[in-house]
């Protein structure tokens, strides 16, 4: 890893607080769309099941890059609430895929329409393609190098 001097690292803490704390005041709003107790992961798989509707769970377990046992809790969960029902897969008989209920599907619209207002939020600060395109590349370089 690169060295970072104390100069950059203090304004590169400084705005990424400064852009934590605005996100989370956004969030905060958003958060009140959703069930209380529901968390990232659960909104995670029923993206994903909504996505891919007929994704087996292992399929849906190496997507997220969480243990079977993992998301085994995560489905119960959701089921218990009833937002997904498990149904045999159509591709392999011997597998379950998930199926969102009527209350999962408004649950991840909701998520979804929350999540690309937050997103067109952080994009608009930038005045041009250029800036935004720039900060993708940017932002998609910190992820690799982070993993």
């Amino acid at each position: 890893m690169n060295k970072v001097n104390e100069e950059q690292f203090q304004k590169f803490d400084a705005v990424m607080h400064k852009i934590y704390k605005r996100l989370r005041q956004l969030h905060g709003d958003i958060d009140t769309m959703f069930p209380s107790g529901i968390t990232s992961n659960e909104l995670s798989v029923l993206k994903i099941a909504n996505k891919y509707p007929d994704a087996a769970l292992k399929e849906i377990s190496q997507y997220l890059n969480v243990p079977g046992s993992t998301l085994t809790s995560i489905v119960d969960r959701l089921e218990k609430r009833n937002l997904v029902k498990r149904i045999i897969s159509s591709k392999n008989r011997r597998s379950y895929s998930l199926e969102l209920t009527q209350e999962g599907v408004k649950i991840n619209e909701l998520h979804e329409d929350a999540e690309n207002q937050l997103w067109k939020k952080v994009l608009g600060a930038l005045d041009k393609d250029s800036e935004r395109d720039t900060l993708i590349n940017l932002l998609d370089k910190i992820s690799k190098g982070i993993e």
